[in-house]
């Protein structure tokens, strides 16, 4: 039914545009959106599950330069080893 209407509304050609609108309609709020995600990241268990997820967010947003993602990749870790 969304798509039906969405298709009517805008039609959506590319792939990463019509995955970027799925995520953006069926996302729970409580997430937030993809950027929120990125930018609220931190390591919660092990540091690869940590660089996993950041891998992920930051492969979805597309255009960030090197220094954001560094600065935000080196905020998230826990400080003990």
């Amino acid at each position: 039914m969304w798509f039906q209407w969405r298709e009517q509304q805008q039609p959506l050609r590319p792939w990463g545009e019509f995955k970027d609108r799925l995520l953006e309609r069926f996302r729970t709020t409580q997430e937030g959106d993809l950027h929120e995600q990125f930018f609220v990241l931190i390591q919660e268990k092990t540091i690869m599950e940590y660089r996993k997820k950041f891998e992920l967010l930051s492969g979805r947003l597309g255009d960030i330069s090197e220094a954001v993602l560094e600065g935000n990749f080196m905020k998230g870790p826990k400080l003990e080893i």
